[in-house]
């Protein structure tokens, strides 16, 4: 990316003497081989100018290369402007297995059904209930072992002294 500003002088003196600045030229910097990006720096290049072609922020560049406030560059200093060094990711935590234990007693399973507008699975003021939806509950084999349809008011049923 490469910015240029154009400046309009309107007194014949200033346009004279004025002397016009050409951009230099900012060659792709690539990863060197512990994936930092450096750029060499160039005669009449700025902090400004710099952070401003390789996308960042000036504060980023100072802290990417601990220059403080004050501090001067020069040409031929090497600054670093990223990394594309791959960053470890976190192993998935392992995933509990339970043991299938034998199960006994009844319990209760309660459903509600809406249109859920936004999106946040809970039923907020304005959102419909589902007129005439059909809730089924099967066991472990695949046998029904309840259904109910909604009718048109949100309501929520439960299913009862249903089987482990």
């Amino acid at each position: 990316m490469l910015a240029v500003a154009l400046v309009s002088l309107h007194s014949p003196a200033a346009t004279a003497s004025a002397v016009l600045l050409q951009p230099t030229a900012f060659a792709t910097p690539t990863p060197n081989a512990a994936g930092d990006i450096i750029y060499v720096v160039q005669l009449g290049d700025s902090p400004w100018r710099i952070a401003a072609i390789a996308g960042i922020t000036v504060e980023q560049l100072m802290a990417l290369n601990g220059i403080e406030s004050g501090d001067y560059i020069s040409p031929g200093m090497e600054l670093v402007l990223g990394s594309v060094a791959p960053t470890a990711t976190p192993a998935a935590p392992p995933t509990p297995t339970l043991a299938p234990e034998e199960m006994s007693g009844t319990g209760e399973i309660c459903v509600l059904l809406f249109l859920d507008a936004n999106g946040n699975a809970r039923l907020d003021q304005g959102e419909p209930a589902l007129a005439q939806g059909q809730v089924s509950v099967v066991d472990r084999q695949g046998n029904l072992a309840g259904d109910h349809t909604t009718g048109t008011e949100a309501e929520g049923y439960c299913f009862t002294e249903m089987e482990a």
